[in-house]
């Protein structure tokens, strides 16, 4: 019920069974589309010999801009579902703009490259082949 007055809603006290569903199968398709931007940016610095915490640096300037660009769009029209009458509207807007502005700004810009600087090397070297068991 928290923001009811602001958001020009009245809370049935409960979310509608199928919000998370959704809202985990589009988050899926967006951070999808902004990791492809970010790690082949990464990646593309790494193979032009930047080390670790370069080729990072570089990927997220390079991509940056592309994913809060697309995050923004994402967000302004999420957002607008908010002008709805329909409750379940304005539910699935608001929670879809929440979870597009934390992968963008959060996960993107924080825990990826932390985890790839973490790795370093190993973020972009090949498993070690691993040899089949000889009882199989």
């Amino acid at each position: 019920g928290a923001g009811q007055s602001v958001l020009g809603f009245t809370s049935p006290g409960f979310i509608q069974d199928w919000l998370p569903l959704l809202l985990f199968a589009v988050l899926v398709g967006l951070s999808t589309d902004y990791q492809v931007f970010l790690i082949s940016r990464v990646r593309e610095e790494w193979e032009r010999g930047h080390d670790a915490a370069g080729a990072i640096a570089a990927g997220l300037r390079r991509s940056g801009p592309v994913i809060l660009s697309a995050a923004t769009i994402m967000v302004i029209v999420f957002a607008s579902f908010l002008l709805a009458r329909v409750f379940e509207l304005k539910e699935l807007g608001f929670a879809l703009a929440v979870v597009v502005l934390l992968d963008a700004a959060v996960t993107r810009r924080l825990l990826v490259p932390a985890a790839l600087r973490l790795l370093g090397r190993r973020a972009w070297d090949p498993p070690a082949r691993r040899e089949p068991h000889p009882g199989r």
